[in-house]
């Protein structure tokens, strides 16, 4: 049992780390579109603590349950497939729920109404496809980060669990 411990909490500091870079790239992003207005350079400090508790927020909203449902509900891989896909989707289901604004999917639609009325906001500001395509980045990006986790968390189980055999043998 103890060999699992650094394994899951390494699987909680990765989310950790994705989390800030994945917010902190964000706001850098927001800073640099035209509708949010220009902003100086000094505004960096107005927003970036604020930022990094948020980006810490994310890391582990999706970090806990991510270790809780491996180190509770699948305490045994044997198939590495299922492991990683259910943790794709804990990743994906806590994005739906918990993405902070402005990139949230509910935001735009409730801010721009029905799918039939964005065409013409399309044709008026094409940047608004920009807006609507990171939105749905954000969501790939934390998928695609749970199947990393889910992976790395495989072999570095895997690796300790090795380590624990031997000394238990010896």
């Amino acid at each position: 049992m103890m060999w699992r411990i650094m394994p899951l909490s390494k699987m909680i500091l990765r989310m950790i780390v994705f989390g800030l870079v994945l917010r902190v790239s964000e706001m850098l992003l927001l800073e640099g579109l035209p509708w949010f207005g220009n902003s100086s350079s000094g505004d960096y400090i107005t927003w970036l603590p604020m930022t990094l508790i948020e980006g810490l927020q994310l890391g582990l909203a999706l970090g806990i349950p991510m270790a809780l449902y491996t180190g509770l509900l699948h305490r045994n891989s044997y198939k590495p497939e299922l492991f990683r896909f259910a943790l794709v989707i804990i990743g994906l289901t806590i994005s739906l729920l918990l993405i902070q604004l402005p990139f949230h999917l509910s935001y735009l639609l409730d801010h721009l109404g029905p799918l039939s009325d964005w065409i013409g906001y399309l044709y008026y500001e094409p940047l608004l496809a920009i807006f609507v395509a990171i939105a749905v980045a954000k969501h790939l990006a934390i998928g695609l980060m749970s199947l990393c986790a889910a992976s790395r968390y495989l072999r570095d189980a895997s690796a300790s669990f090795q380590k624990s055999r031997v000394q238990t043998l010896a």
